[in-house]
């Protein structure tokens, strides 16, 4: 991470990243909608909010 090659494609990754406003990483996204799992802090938590997001998503396109 020291080099200069290095801090040059991550000062472009994190341009790209405001430009676009992600809120921060990791960040989420789901058919182009941030998905907000802070709330899910183990991995039953984030299994179960990755569920129920993707269901609800696959139930509103059909």
């Amino acid at each position: 991470m020291a080099s200069k090659e290095v801090a040059k494609k991550i000062d472009f990754d994190m341009g790209i990243g405001k430009k676009i406003e992600i809120p921060g990483t990791p960040a989420l996204y789901l058919d182009g909608e941030w998905l907000d799992f802070s709330e899910a802090n183990t991995e039953e938590k984030f299994l179960n909010f990755m569920r129920e997001r993707i269901d609800a998503k696959l139930k509103s396109q059909s």
